[in-house]
């Protein structure tokens, strides 16, 4: 299966896209990168962004045109990708946080991405998943719930124990237990 992920940081430097190539099933997959680029958002689209991730409000309409600007910008991703390669079956995108606050004992939580997926698949005609966030932190997660299961699937030794930080707006270690282990992929 031939998979396009679309994320951009909490630092809006650009919008990250990699295809890849997906082979094997359940704990034994094998994922092969074909293509990767980095595609910037336009100078006011950015600085309208942090504005927002910063606090400023925003009228419904205006909240309307950037949740739309961003779903566009990430259309113009997938498109420079499927200029090389045309054959891309699903999209995973994050899309673009602009607020974040993981559960406490005062709040369940609360997370807003914007660039919607309902967008992004009707402009490109590929079935696209996002929003990964908002069920993670509704059952009480940080809201980060594919890092842990990525690195599990790329970076897992048989025999080796590993720990690997993720450098972001939103940090993470996952610990990886050697696949020798008993139920390793639970842990």
């Amino acid at each position: 299966m031939y998979c396009l992920g679309l994320m951009s940081g909490t630092s809006v430097d650009s919008i990250d896209a990699a295809l890849v190539k997906i082979t094997g099933k359940e704990l034994d997959l094998n994922i092969e990168l074909l293509s990767g680029i980095n595609h910037d958002y336009p100078d006011k689209l950015r600085a309208t962004i942090l504005e927002v991730a910063g606090g400023k409000p925003l009228s419904m309409e205006a909240y309307a045109q950037l949740d739309e600007a961003i779903a566009l910008c990430f259309v113009e991703a997938v498109d420079k990708i499927k200029q090389n390669h045309p054959n891309i079956e699903l999209i995973g995108s994050h899309g673009q946080t602009v607020y974040h606050r993981p559960p406490n004992q005062e709040n369940i939580g609360y997370t807003l991405q914007l660039g919607r997926g309902e967008i992004i698949a009707n402009l490109t005609g590929i079935t696209t998943v996002n929003n990964f966030r908002v069920a993670d932190i509704a059952a009480g997660g940080q809201g980060a719930p594919l890092v842990s299961k990525i690195d599990a699937y790329l970076l897992s030794d048989p025999e080796k124990y590993r720990c690997v930080q993720n450098i972001g707006g939103i940090g993470n270690v996952t610990y990886l237990p050697a696949k020798k282990e008993d139920n390793w992929q639970k842990r």
